[in-house]
């Protein structure tokens, strides 16, 4: 039989929230998910996470580039209002079991802060572990691709590899180098550091963060759609620093940025192929106030296509109605 938590651990729901203190633009934005789904972006501004690794050859630090992503929190209900002031009153919820439907999952939390003569480092060096990864996978990709091109009548190379059955058919190399790098790459889009870089002091643990990470497909079809050149162009105005390139706040000597920019990376994701779209799994909305309930009311009574279930409407404080 299985242990189940106490209820104080963990909350019904996990909670999508946005911070706005424009309560027309945080209006349009309640709007824009239920009709278009959940905004997939790259990090606050041009904040990348950073590490820094202690090693024989001195001190390296390393940007940590993920893909676009959408946040959510697993703090409870009673729990929610010291989180809201910092992330916004606004925000959905949806029970756990569709966000993992929807390949949610918790992020990693990692130590971003060396401690001399100690163990606090191996986090770092999973994330440096990581980026050698890429690296090596790349060259790998590099050799194969040059084998290709020059070899391809000679397989003596990969039939002397036996991994499973026997040895490996080309497409089979070409598969797992695909899958390699496609699941490194996605696996550090949910790490995250612990704390600030001015501080050591954990404080993004107290988050409970999870993750929906763009840069998958089920069963070969993509589940995330990119943006149309209009949507660009509405976020662009909403916040300009949208149309710059990804950095971070102190750019490294002698490393290398995408140049495109951070709008080219989001994507829209709303919900699993021939399942229920992201407004129909809504359970709760928060809303900051009541004026503001009274246009969320308003916009479901005249909208309640985009609604399967019964979703409540809270104020922060109080508890609301139920549609």
């Amino acid at each position: 039989m299985a242990n189940t938590p106490e209820p104080t651990y963990l909350g019904e729901r996990l909670f999508h929230f946005w911070n706005h203190e424009d309560t027309e633009r945080a209006f349009v934005i309640f709007r824009s998910i239920i009709e278009r789904g959940l905004l997939l972006t790259c990090g606050s501004g041009s904040q990348l996470g950073r590490f820094t690794y202690s090693g024989k050859k001195g001190t390296q630090s390393i940007d940590l580039f993920q893909e676009s992503r959408v946040c959510f929190t697993d703090i409870p209900d009673d729990k929610l209002e010291a989180h809201a002031r910092r992330y916004g009153k606004c925000g959905f919820g949806f029970s756990r079991a569709t966000i993992l439907k929807w390949g949610g999952l918790p992020v990693w939390y990692l130590p971003n802060h060396p401690g001399k003569d100690s163990l606090q480092e191996r986090g770092i060096v999973f994330v440096r572990g990581l980026r050698h990864a890429e690296v090596a996978i790349g060259i790998l990709q590099c050799l194969f691709d040059t084998w290709k091109q020059n070899e391809l009548s000679n397989y003596d190379f990969f039939n002397s590899i036996i991994i499973g059955d026997g040895p490996l058919a080309v497409g089979e190399v070409q598969e797992l180098i695909a899958s390699a790098k496609s699941v490194v790459h996605n696996l550090s889009s949910f790490i995250k550091e612990m704390s600030p870089l001015e501080h050591n002091d954990h404080s993004y643990l107290y988050e409970s963060e999870w993750r929906i990470v763009s840069g998958v497909q089920l069963e070969g079809k993509d589940i995330f759609r990119t943006l149309s050149s209009e949507e660009k162009a509405e976020l662009a105005q909403s916040r300009p620093e949208w149309t710059n390139a990804m950095r971070p706040t102190m750019p490294l000597q002698g490393h290398s940025y995408p140049s495109e920019p951070m709008l080219d990376k989001f994507h829209y994701f709303n919900g699993i192929p021939g399942g229920n779209q992201v407004s129909q799994e809504v359970e709760v909305i928060y809303v900051p106030n009541r004026e503001f309930k009274t246009r969320v009311d308003l916009y479901i009574q005249n909208n309640v296509d985009k609604f399967k279930q019964l979703v409540e409407v809270r104020v922060f404080g109080c508890r609301s109605a139920t549609w």
